[in-house]
């Protein structure tokens, strides 16, 4: 498959309606690029008059830059650590400026499970790589020197948190 990137200043990796009008809005990019193999998601993509291709982003090539490589809820979806490895090394080597990782924050389930709670993508079965970020920090420290800069997001302060439910809510969903 033969397509141009050029004029695109940020590949949302994963991508759907929403991420892209997310790095519009807080990346301040005016041309994003959204990829996914997922058909529904490139149809309402399409039908939103957002620019998106099927394609796996390990087949762009390396010279092919952006401003920013966005991947939001997306790493979790990957198969294993290695998947996880190429992928961030690939957003590493398309990204000028930087690269946005944002998902499900697991490195607290176990912590949070303790209380009889649990976050709301706790048990999902799509999830297959339910690595945390400190499982990649020191990795992409390595790779990108002085350049690293992690959130952790947003706190669930209490477990009426929107993210929180008992245990025995939403089970097994993907």
């Amino acid at each position: 498959m033969s397509f141009s990137f050029a004029g695109y200043d940020c590949l949302d990796i994963g991508a759907d309606t929403n991420s892209l009008q997310w790095v519009r809005q807080f990346l301040g990019v005016r041309r994003p690029l959204g990829l996914n193999i997922e058909a529904w998601r490139l149809e309402n993509m399409r039908k939103a008059g957002e620019a998106c291709v099927d394609m796996n982003a390990l087949d762009i090539p390396d010279e092919v830059g952006f401003d920013y490589v966005s991947m939001s809820h997306f790493i979790e979806h990957l198969q294993n650590r290695q998947q996880v490895l190429t992928m961030l090394g690939k957003a590493l080597r398309l990204a000028r400026k930087g690269v946005w990782i944002s998902g499900p924050y697991f490195e607290a389930d176990d912590y949070i499970r303790e209380y009889g709670v649990k976050f709301a993508w706790g048990d999902w079965t799509g999830h297959s790589s339910r690595y945390g970020l400190r499982t990649f920090l020191a990795w992409l420290e390595r790779q990108a020197p002085g350049r690293v800069t992690v959130s952790t997001g947003f706190p669930a302060l209490t477990s009426v948190d929107d993210n929180i439910f008992a245990l025995d809510e939403r089970p097994n969903v993907d």
